[in-house]
């Protein structure tokens, strides 16, 4: 590999690696967040929920607290989900498909 280049890492690998295994309210509208990867930050969930039309409901703290982890990403409902990657980069971590 040419020096300076990067291997670039399968974007499936990469979703496997920053996917949610582990929620713990915080405070707020703050999650304590457990990445596949090991990695974990306190991730504010209410700059998605103002700016999401669909997510408002989620300003009931209530239903905001119940919570909890499925299929990779945190769940609230049926209907309300938030994506992995939007989780993964609130975090800090490189935007996917970068």
């Amino acid at each position: 590999m040419e020096k300076g280049k990067r291997k670039q890492t399968p974007k499936k690998n990469i979703i496997d690696a920053v996917a949610v295994i582990d929620i713990t309210y915080k405070n707020k509208y703050v999650y304590d967040v457990l990445f596949q990867n090991g990695e974990r930050a306190d991730i504010d969930f209410l700059p998605a929920i103002k700016d999401h039309r669909v997510l408002k409901q989620l300003l009931n703290k209530n239903l905001f607290k119940s919570a909890w982890v499925q299929c990779g990403t945190v769940v609230w409902s049926d209907e309300l989900d938030i994506a992995p990657e939007w989780i993964w980069e609130q975090a800090g971590g490189t935007a996917l498909g970068e």
